[in-house]
């Protein structure tokens, strides 16, 4: 897990932006209540460089958001859900993650039953 977050440091993305000298970037993350989704943000919320965190998923996940909340630490976190507010949440968005949710499939769990 700890290399994915390495790899997902968004410090190289930030240095790449001239702007982000003097503001700190919104990041976007789809599919947000998953367990990848929750790794993500709160890597994003230690993260310096971060000024807000918009996690965004159909589902409810209240307890994320408490979570996230918890932590003492600058970006401020809005959280977004129904596809309503997707539109919402992707307004002004510096940089957007996207998790993929790996999902079992029955097909291929009977096959290796019998």
């Amino acid at each position: 897990m700890s290399k994915l977050l390495i790899s997902a440091s968004v410090g190289r993305y930030v240095k790449r932006c001239l702007h982000s000298i003097f503001y700190k970037i919104k990041v976007t993350i789809i599919w947000g209540a998953g367990e990848m989704g929750r790794h993500l943000s709160m890597y994003g919320k230690v993260n310096n460089e971060v000024g807000e965190i918009v996690p965004y998923d159909i589902v409810d996940y209240n307890d994320v958001s408490r979570n996230l909340m918890d932590i003492d630490k600058k970006p401020e976190i809005k959280c977004y859900k129904q596809e309503e507010k997707l539109l919402l949440s992707l307004k002004c968005s510096n940089l957007v993650l996207i998790v993929g949710v790996q999902t079992h499939s029955i097909i291929a769990d009977d096959a290796s039953v019998q």
